[in-house]
């Protein structure tokens, strides 16, 4: 019996990615902590999924970081055969007074969007940077293609999602870009691939095909399943690494680098594309997004 327990558990963990599952276990582990510390009876889960919202507020916890429990508890929950009939109205207002409140205190975190415009700028800072030729089109590559591919930036470095020197392909002749994505954050079990296509007509303020061309001709050889974006001595570009490059970079031109982050070239091209009258779909579909939380990311 215990045997068949265990592999009911292994079973529901196969339903999410890992790290996923990991994140829902965290926001679960934190709910029934939150629950044994009650004084007060509570007569039902949704009245105490509500109280742990406004806990959570008072911990000043992000709306981003108090959505995310929600879908983790309620998933869990589910599993359980316990079904909400939570108020999301409430939960909404909630969230948005949290976020006036963070506004208010200063503690606000928003990402700014990094267009295409400021995109080019951070390549052109890279120029400036002492470093080696090949680290400049390194950093530029990795940019301009977290940047046109929509990708989050665990998509194309150091992480077990990142990019893959097998799924690359470079046309020689149109400089034609496509990415086979196999591996996210977001895919599930049973999914298909998918092909992220940069061509020369997507990108007119930055060459971002002569980029990856002419890194891909540089770059030193390694296994076709090695991450494709590599320093020289072949170790994979680390998320650290590029994140305190990019600093540097929006220092250098000018901006805040604590309102920016990875995350800005995906919602910064997401921006672009509605601003220049994409159909929402198209954008949805360009960048793998499955619901309406595409909403956050355009401003």
């Amino acid at each position: 019996m215990a045997s068949l327990r265990s592999a009911l558990e292994q079973l529901k963990q196969k339903g999410v990615q890992g790290s996923t599952w990991k994140q829902y276990s965290a926001a679960w582990n934190h709910f029934t902590a939150f629950l044994a510390k009650l004084d007060e009876p509570v007569f039902s889960w949704e009245d105490r999924l509500m109280l742990f919202v406004v806990h959570m507020v008072e911990e000043c916890k992000s709306p981003a970081t108090i959505r995310s429990h929600l879908t983790g508890i309620r998933y869990l929950m589910r599993l359980e055969g316990i079904e909400l009939q939570s108020n999301n109205f409430l939960y909404n207002v909630i969230l948005k007074v949290c976020n006036k409140l963070r506004a208010e205190s200063g503690m606000i975190y928003v990402r700014i969007p990094l267009t295409e415009c400021l995109t080019k700028k951070l390549v052109a800072a890279i120029q400036r940077f002492p470093m080696s030729s090949y680290d400049k089109l390194l950093y530029s590559a990795v940019i301009c293609t977290a940047y046109y591919g929509l990708f989050r930036i665990g998509e194309v470095i150091d992480s077990q999602h990142a990019m893959r020197l097998e799924n690359m392909q470079i046309n020689p002749r149109t400089l034609g870009v496509k990415i086979k994505v196999t591996s996210s954050k977001t895919m599930r079990p049973g999914d298909l691939p998918w092909t992220v296509k940069i061509n020369k007509d997507d990108s007119p303020l930055i060459p971002v095909n002569e980029i990856l061309h002419s890194f891909w001709q540089v770059r030193p050889s390694t296994s076709a399943h090695s991450q494709f974006f590599v320093k020289y001595n072949r170790k994979p570009l680390s998320q650290p690494e590029f994140r305190k490059r990019l600093s540097t970079a929006l220092k250098l031109v000018g901006l805040p680098d604590d309102k920016y982050n990875t995350h800005s070239f995906r919602i910064g091209r997401a921006t672009d594309l509605f601003r220049r009258s994409y159909p929402l779909e198209q954008i949805k579909r360009l960048g793998r997004w499955k619901s309406d939380s595409i909403w956050k990311y355009i401003r």
